[in-house]
């Protein structure tokens, strides 16, 4: 059987004057004594009435997988695009052989959503290795 079960809840009055608690959730199974999930929750006292429904919320959240698709790579292919803009800008430090790299290594990155339909072939996808 899974069980929930609270900590001793603590308050701390902010700098602004409001009151907010403290306490420590999990999920735990209590035939193994396995903790599940667990978690630091701090509310204010307008959530107490609401504290388990919250944690609810957070164990769903925690336990159901975020699908990934082509647009889920996109997002981190622009990350990694950003993060290399430095290399390809006309004046980066860089030679114009390593810069040639780098150039190469952001198509290959581009490019890696090509032909990418279902959340099978995103998950298939391997990342480019960038340049050293």
């Amino acid at each position: 059987m899974i069980i929930t079960t609270f900590g001793e809840t603590t308050s701390e009055t902010n700098i602004d004057g409001v009151t907010q608690y403290h306490t420590y959730a999990q999920k735990l199974n209590d035939e193994t004594n396995e903790i599940i999930y667990a978690t630091d929750m701090h509310y204010f006292a307008a959530d107490v009435d609401n504290l388990e429904t919250f944690f609810e919320s957070l164990y769903t959240a925690y336990i159901t997988p975020i699908p990934f698709s082509a647009d889920t790579l996109r997002g981190q292919r622009e990350s990694l695009l950003k993060n290399s803009d430095w290399a390809v800008l006309s004046d980066s430090p860089l030679s114009d052989s390593k810069k040639a790299e780098w150039v190469t290594y952001r198509q290959a990155l581009r490019d890696i959503t090509n032909g990418v339909s279902t959340e099978e072939q995103a998950l298939a996808v391997t990342f480019p290795t960038p340049p050293a």
